[in-house]
């Protein structure tokens, strides 16, 4: 299939990639344009794209300006060529070198349609060619079995002591796990799918042609998803009016294909768009532009941005384009840091942290994991919300004085930094398995796991009294102030269970956070509930074996004296 367009391209600096701009008709460039949608797909694993998903209002409002011929659109549609399986040329009608020049865009691309099988082969290989180890990488046994034990076409499948030893096995979790985890689910449907060698539907397993194939079009869709859904709806609704079903009537009763029928006409009832397309086939390019255009104009949800500058390129793909992002204003290393504690299975705050997916329930919102993680990495901003006006940043003063005296950042300057502080706070430094190791004590002390209706269930922050934001921070600030209080330093990662035991001696967690509050009406987040708690917590930590507060105490307003 070729798709051929006047166009114009054009060079903004020496360095940079070729623009070209040219307009197309709405319903072709769905042909050879993907949208690489950043998703939760099958159990729980998330794509490597980077496109949000779509919002049905925003689409459905751009729908109703498209069905009026006169309104007119004026920001382009941004795309970006794949070097995978097709072919993008501009050629020119002169020879003369210029900044802009006139000249023909070209897309070809296959014509066959493929099933879902050949897809998912496609996206295979294109994830090996962007991470060339994952073509010696192993699909882990347990997971071909859980798709077969899932799926209705495989008869009752036994599990054999090599899939239950399997997990021992299993690779270490890293920053660069997300793009493994999405090529095993893939590897191991192909897989899964051979082995059943006739399977014809089009969805397997949470994975679906249409969004398989949006990784594996010519052309990427860098921005403006709506507008072309939009103006695609606007184009069924045309072909709906009774003129062009007539047409169509009297050209098959003439014997003409119904397919080619339905093209010339979406083509000639299609809103025209403009388009952008930037000439480089660089994943981290993409992102780039994705993260800079809706970071600059339209805001994205910052948990969204956070997971998909985390997670939508190999760490490879990152180092060319982390410098620019950085310079752009995103929190990059933050972002990082703050992803891998959500990801990683040995984590106490996997998959209980909303990253911006849409319909995520009663999660703890991505800015409050984000400012505990920063806390503990940077040692700041732990203070305690009753003594904000005279209190400590215990997390600081804590810094100062006993970091540099703890074992566990022994050897920095072998390793390369030039401060103790250097490198605890690194990205991959040792502050970060303290991190997971220290609420995961606190998770094991304090609350339930089991009963969501539990009131110091761990999780549901709209309903617990422990996993919320207020709880979470002045538990991490009193942590430091005993720290700090009690001379105390951190010899190894092991040895932050007894540090947190030794801070909760004398203290009955489970109890304390597990009365119901009675907080009807109660806003958590106010700055009075706020120093009432802290103050509660607090007094009640540091006398040991004292009475627990009475449950009236948590909703009375704070009193300064």
């Amino acid at each position: 299939m070729i798709f051929k367009y006047q166009a114009i391209r054009t060079k903004q600096t020496e360095t940079g990639s070729y623009l070209i701009l040219f307009s197309a008709p709405a319903t072709q460039i769905n042909e050879w344009a993907g949208v690489p949608q950043k998703t939760i797909w099958g159990d729980g694993n998330e794509t490597v794209g980077f496109q949000r998903s779509e919002n049905p209002k925003r689409r459905d409002d751009l729908v109703s300006f498209f069905s009026d011929d006169n309104n007119i659109i004026q920001n382009p549609l941004l795309c970006a060529t794949r070097d995978f399986g097709a072919s993008v040329a501009f050629t020119p009608t002169s020879s003369e070198e210029s900044k802009v020049q006139h000249g023909t865009l070209t897309i070809e691309m296959e014509s066959e349609e493929r099933d879902l099988l050949t897809a998912l082969k496609e996206l295979r290989a294109q994830l090996e060619s962007r991470v060339p180890e994952l073509r010696e990488a192993q699909i882990p046994p347990e997971l071909m079995l859980k798709l077969k034990q899932e799926s209705d076409e495989f008869s009752e499948v036994e599990s054999t002591e090599e899939d239950e030893h399997q997990g021992d096995s299993l690779p270490e979790f890293t920053d660069e796990s997300h793009i493994f985890d999405f090529w095993r689910q893939v590897a191991a449907r192909v897989k899964v799918l051979e082995e059943l060698n006739d399977y014809e539907a089009s969805v397997f397993q949470g994975f679906s042609l249409d969004s398989v194939e949006s990784f594996l079009k010519p052309l990427v869709l860098v921005d403006g998803q709506h507008r072309l859904s939009g103006a695609i709806q606007a184009t069924e609704a045309k072909l709906g009016e009774d003129e062009l079903i007539q047409e169509s009537v009297n050209r098959i009763s003439a014997g003409e294909d119904p397919d080619d029928i339905y093209a010339d006409q979406a083509n000639r009832v299609a809103r025209h768009l403009p388009v952008s397309l930037l000439m480089t086939d660089d994943p981290a390019e993409h992102v780039f532009q994705f993260v800079v255009v809706n970071q600059k104009a339209q805001a994205i949800d910052k948990a969204l941005l956070g997971t998909i500058v985390s997670t939508s390129l190999s760490n490879e793909e990152l180092k060319g384009v982390s410098e620019r992002l950085i310079n752009s204003g995103i929190q990059l290393d933050d972002y990082q840091a703050a992803t891998y504690v959500v990801r990683n299975p040995e984590s106490p705050f996997r998959d209980l942290v909303d990253r911006g997916f849409g319909n995520s329930g009663d999660l703890l919102k991505w800015g409050v994991l984000l400012a505990l993680v920063n806390s503990f990495r940077h040692l700041s901003g732990a203070k305690l919300y009753h003594q904000s006006k005279r209190g400590h940043d215990f997390a600081a003063v804590w810094r100062q004085n006993w970091l540099s005296e703890s074992a566990i950042v022994d050897g920095f300057e072998e390793l390369g930094f030039d401060s103790a502080y250097g490198y605890w706070s690194s990205r991959n430094g040792p502050w970060r398995d303290c991190f997971m190791r220290f609420w995961s004590r606190v998770r094991d002390l304090a609350a339930n796991t089991t009963s969501p209706d539990a009131r110091n269930y761990w999780g549901k922050p709209s309903h617990s009294n422990l996993f919320n934001k207020v709880s979470l921070n002045i538990l991490l600030a009193d942590f430091f102030c005993y720290m700090f209080t009690k001379d105390k330093t951190i010899s190894s990662v092991e040895a932050i269970d007894g540090l947190v035991d030794g801070w909760l001696g004398g203290t009955k967690p489970q109890d304390y956070f597990g009365r119901d509050w009675d907080l009807a009406n109660t806003k958590k987040d106010s700055p009075g509930t706020r120093k009432q708690w802290s103050d509660l917590w607090h007094s009640y930590r540091t006398v040991p074996n004292q009475k627990l507060p009475k449950y009236t105490e948590f909703r009375k307003p704070y009193n300064e004296q």
